[in-house]
């Protein structure tokens, strides 16, 4: 009847996720359809357990995915950057724009690879400069919109899934992100992948947004955030083995261009 998922819509749509780190129930296990639709909620079976007498699943739902639900719900609300009127395009630039762009050093003989390719603001600006164009989104509303925004080109692959749990077949001369970071709690693990998924020379770049806010209140959901500041993410990238070549502010966020050597 649908009546559990729009139960989990409403929590999400109503709860507090500041608090909420997980959601958890059990399910009987010979209860194949409510199980298949809280998979597709996105949880996860964790163990199964006899509850009086009845064998059950237990199953939880990290708070991750409310991310997904949140852009999910953007979707929804028909809230779309790729298709911004100039003026709101503009001041969305303030975190990346011109200067972002050009540091990727695009041509046509380099593949490459965006972690939050969102509805595609930034993609459209790079797909024709480049041989092959990957974009991964935990978001599959936002997906099938970028496909829509992107139809245009045939050089391109999206890939709805969480970076983290991805297998990627290759490997990439170019990685960017921008205003996804804010998302991710592991910054570290993250940041290590991307160093393996570089090719010799390979450039990653980077915009974090120059906001501390651990929330993104949206007025019907919150959003937990997980801010750095600028020295934690140089330390990072560091870390992962990357050689940071230039590090720079636009108005709203600091860029870091780093470079994997041989």
């Amino acid at each position: 009847m649908g009546i559990g998922k729009k139960a989990i819509k409403l929590i999400f749509a109503n709860a507090n996720c500041l608090s909420i780190k997980t959601i958890e129930l059990n399910v009987r296990a010979n209860n194949s359809r409510a199980i298949s639709c809280y998979k597709k909620c996105g949880f996860k079976e964790k163990e199964r357990l006899i509850k009086n007498g009845v064998e059950a699943i237990h199953m939880e739902l990290q708070l991750f995915s409310t991310i997904q639900y949140h852009y999910d719900s953007l979707i929804d609300e028909n809230n779309d950057p790729a298709r911004d009127p100039k003026p709101l395009q503009e001041y969305m630039d303030k975190w990346d724009g011109q200067a972002f762009i050009y540091e990727l050093q695009l041509s046509f003989d380099k593949t490459v690879l965006e972690i939050g390719v969102g509805t595609g603001r930034l993609a459209l600006k790079v797909c024709g400069r480049c041989k092959h164009f990957v974009g991964i989104d935990i978001s599959q509303k936002t997906i099938n919109r970028a496909k829509e925004n992107m139809k245009a080109f045939e050089n391109i692959t999206l890939i709805c899934a969480d970076f983290m749990d991805y297998q990627f077949d290759n490997k990439y001369d170019v990685i960017y992100s921008s205003l996804t970071f804010m998302h991710i709690e592991e910054k570290q693990t993250v940041i290590n992948k991307v160093t393996s998924l570089l090719t010799p020379n390979g450039r990653f770049v980077l915009s974090i947004d120059k906001n501390q806010s651990t929330a993104l209140d949206m007025g019907n959901r919150n959003i937990n955030l997980f801010p750095a500041t600028a020295d934690e993410i140089s330390k990072y990238i560091t870390a992962a083995g990357l050689q940071i070549e230039k590090q720079f502010e636009t108005e709203f966020a600091v860029l870091f261009v780093a470079r994997k050597t041989l």
